[in-house]
């Protein structure tokens, strides 16, 4: 009963249980159902990853710009994408290390907003040449769509540092400069040789 209990993994639990509810509602071939399960399984990864990055964000006092650096960040990595990493645990430290990194610095150690500023646009000039960035498990496929991608990152990074430039509040335009600062890195080609990952990976699929 004791190595039960010690061998018991309450998320795979609760896959198995979602996985296997779905398998006998849903008539799917092997290869849907391998898509099921890997799907089921980075849902349940990222819910429990917010979930820890939320908590410690409340219990030291920077839920909301815990939350507002998200929405920020999210934004921008829906278009630009960027770099992954190759396993759960490093993904979960660097998730909460820059969320609640970001937050903290940006409320209690903010720099002025015309360095933030500055930085800011760098990173939006960065992100316009080497986004989006896709990965071996996702290429991005098709030049009008990374095109269309790429003007929609260069477009919500403008829209971000205008609207820092109306409100002009140090902690909102750090929060905003960490968020830039952070998909800036996951797109360099720089960035995929640290992980060892492979870059361009479209040029795999496509004559270019």
């Amino acid at each position: 009963m004791k190595e039960l209990l010690r061998n018991f993994n309450p998320c795979n639990f609760i896959c198995m249980r979602m996985f296997n509810y779905f398998k006998k509602k849903l008539n799917l071939d092997p290869l849907q159902l391998e898509k099921l399960y890997l799907g089921i399984m980075v849902i349940m990864f990222n819910v429990l990853e917010f979930v820890v990055v939320f908590v410690v964000a409340f219990y030291i006092g920077v839920i909301k710009e815990a939350l507002l650096f998200f929405i920020m960040f999210a934004s921008i990595r829906c278009t630009a994408a960027g770099v992954h990493c190759k396993n759960n645990l490093a993904c979960m430290a660097i998730t909460l290390t820059s969320y609640i990194g970001a937050s903290y610095i940006s409320v209690k150690y903010p720099i002025n907003c015309s360095l933030a500023c500055i930085i800011c646009v760098i990173c939006a000039v960065l992100l316009c040449k080497y986004s989006p960035a896709d990965t071996e498990k996702r290429p991005i496929l098709g030049a009008k769509h990374r095109k269309k991608l790429k003007i929609q990152t260069t477009i919500m990074s403008s829209i971000l540092i205008l609207i820092n430039l109306l409100l002009l509040n140090k902690s909102i335009f750090n929060l905003t400069m960490f968020a830039l600062i952070l998909e800036t890195l996951s797109v360099l080609p720089w960035s995929y040789k640290l992980f060892k990952a492979s870059y361009n990976n479209y040029k795999k699929y496509e004559v270019v």
